[in-house]
């Protein structure tokens, strides 16, 4: 049997996917030229990938390559790929270069291609890991001349006992596992700093609160949450929580627990027995929407009043 390079009981989640890689980059032949891990953002596929090949037997650290996209750019160019080509065509210090592609889908149509070529015409010196949480950017191209690895969300009780082995007290780590919603790096960003924890669930405060209130008073809220000039990532992160929420809400009208946001149960369960199921599930798909749409040139304003006044 081949045994694992790394030491695996510091990754919360997904350890046969993990297992399965440093099998791979275990093995001295056969290796495949460029895998694919895929799977929702947070659930540990950097964290994880980095920590096992950093630990690489006699392995110098110049001969990791990280390709993200450049100061001031938001996606990866056609002149990184060849900076990396150049740089993969000398012989590497400890026999093999190990290039990391974070986020693969930031790659642009030109980027794409000259990496396409990269892969076509594969080195014994190099491997490649390309990481995404949106497989769908990547041309199929690409997609084909990689081994795609799929990781999952974490069970909630995995990542407080996770949580509990840094140190994290049994109630916190439950409060944090829940918020996480099977996310190991939120996890993580919550016990390490509580200020996000705390900024978290007063902003679920104000959402709660703002599904009782008048109009008037929760348009007022919408402002408070979203400050002018706010980013796509705020209104995407306020429209998540939300929809957080609103599973709660009609898993108690369900006759189960709240399972996010158990901070808040008492107010939860107030909610659920004042509001309707329909108008519930009526603003469910309006956030819905309004979450597929807040990538478009829209103000992030308009979509969450919209959403505000469809309660």
């Amino acid at each position: 049997m081949i045994k694992s390079p790394v030491e695996l009981s510091g990754i919360c989640g997904n350890q046969s996917q993990f297992l399965y890689v440093s099998r791979i980059i275990a093995q001295p032949h056969d290796q495949p030229h460029a895998i694919l891990l895929t799977g929702p953002e947070h659930v540990g596929k950097r964290f994880g990938l980095y920590q096992i090949l950093h630990s690489i037997p006699k392995q110098s650290s110049l001969d990791f390559l990280s390709l993200t996209p450049a100061e001031e750019k938001s996606t990866i160019g056609v002149d990184q790929i060849r900076e990396l080509q150049a740089d993969i065509s000398r012989r590497p210090l400890s026999g093999k270069y190990w290039v990391l592609i974070d986020d693969a889908a930031l790659l642009t149509e030109e980027s794409a291609n000259a990496l396409l070529k990269v892969l076509e015409e594969p080195r014994t010196n190099c491997s490649f890991f390309l990481i995404t949480n949106s497989t769908e950017r990547i041309p199929q191209t690409i997609r084909s001349r990689c081994l795609a690895i799929q990781f999952l969300p974490v069970a909630t009780d995995e990542i407080a006992h996770w949580l509990r082995t840094i140190n994290v007290s049994a109630g916190t780590a439950r409060i944090i596992a829940a918020a996480a919603q099977g996310r190991p790096g939120i996890a993580f960003q919550y016990s390490s700093e509580p200020s996000s924890l705390s900024e978290w669930e007063e902003r679920g405060r104000a959402l709660c609160a703002l599904m009782g209130e008048p109009i008037h008073a929760r348009l007022q809220t919408v402002q408070t949450l979203l400050p002018a000039k706010s980013s796509t990532a705020v209104t995407r992160l306020i429209i998540e929580q939300w929809l957080g929420i609103i599973r709660d809400i009609l898993l108690i009208q369900h006759h189960q627990r709240a399972r996010i946001n158990i901070y808040a149960e008492a107010t939860l369960e107030s909610l659920s027995a004042r509001i309707s199921r329909g108008r519930i599930l009526n603003l469910a798909r309006t956030l819905t929407r309004a979450f597929d749409m807040s990538d478009m040139p829209l103000q992030s304003k308009v979509l969450l009043e919209n959403c505000v006044l469809s309660i």
